[in-house]
């Protein structure tokens, strides 16, 4: 949808006090792994190198570039495909996650919802923002020892396990996360892991000349450090929306439809 306004996103930075090592390691498909192949051009390869209805190098990747200086290590295919179904596993006795709303930039930002789900049992879900947030917004959360994300959008819901999304067939068969490693390679399954995470929040058939999506809608980083384990699983959300914030993105999007 075009928008006649501009909506300025949230980018979520979380820090993630684990308690042991190996705290919020990825769990992928076969074959996946985090690429250091690809530049960042709009060829779709990798696949969140697409077009944007923002404008010109508005994808995630280019956010990537911008805030790191170069396009960080990204989880996926070797050919720049996409992993269908990745969550994240910590120890049973795990820290608390501090979260801290920074941009969003999407036409369902005051609709929209982002947080985490119980990879064992999905019907648990739990907010981290809502559409009331603005930046910076602290949250603390604890997540269960398998867990992944997702966002609800006032239509539909994606997962990071995307065959539970709903909306179209080929949503059911598409990443909406695009998830990037922040940390070196050495502390990596360590307790010290560090990614940032671009959303799509559209429907693919919605999506235009983004094809799959730019992957820019929510963005946030999370991160985790050592920490003393514990904290208390939060009541389930049932419904509430993304933060709204200015920071460094500031990108602007027109709404899509």
């Amino acid at each position: 949808m075009k928008m006649s306004r501009y909506a300025v996103a949230a980018v979520a930075v979380l820090g993630v006090a684990a308690g042991f090592a190996h705290a919020d390691i990825v769990v992928g498909s076969s074959g996946m792994d985090f690429r250091t192949t690809g530049s960042i051009n709009e060829n779709g390869k990798p696949y969140f190198d697409q077009k944007s209805m923002d404008g010109n190098n508005k994808n995630i990747g280019y956010y990537v570039q911008s805030e790191f200086g170069s396009l960080q290590p990204w989880w996926g295919k070797s050919d720049g495909g996409f992993d269908k179904s990745f969550y994240f596993t910590r120890g049973a006795s795990e820290g608390d996650v501090n979260g801290l709303l920074k941009i969003e930039i999407a036409g369902y930002a005051p609709f929209n919802e982002v947080g985490w789900y119980n990879v064992d049992n999905p019907a648990e879900r739990y907010a981290i923002w809502s559409g009331s947030d603005s930046a910076p917004t602290a949250k603390t959360f604890n997540p269960s020892e398998n867990w992944g994300l997702y966002i609800t959008t006032p239509h539909d819901t994606f997962y990071t396990q995307s065959g539970m999304n709903t909306g179209d067939r080929d949503d059911r068969k598409t990443q909406h996360f695009a998830l990037f490693r922040l940390s070196d390679a050495a502390d990596y399954g360590n307790g010290a892991e560090k990614y940032l995470v671009g959303v799509e929040d559209l429907r693919l058939c919605n999506a235009g000349i983004e094809k799959i999506g730019d992957y820019n809608d929510f963005v946030f980083t999370i991160e985790s450090t050592p920490g003393d384990g514990g904290g208390n699983i939060p009541e389930p959300a049932s419904m509430g929306v993304l933060g709204l914030g200015t920071a460094a993105l500031l990108m602007r999007r027109r709404a899509k439809r």
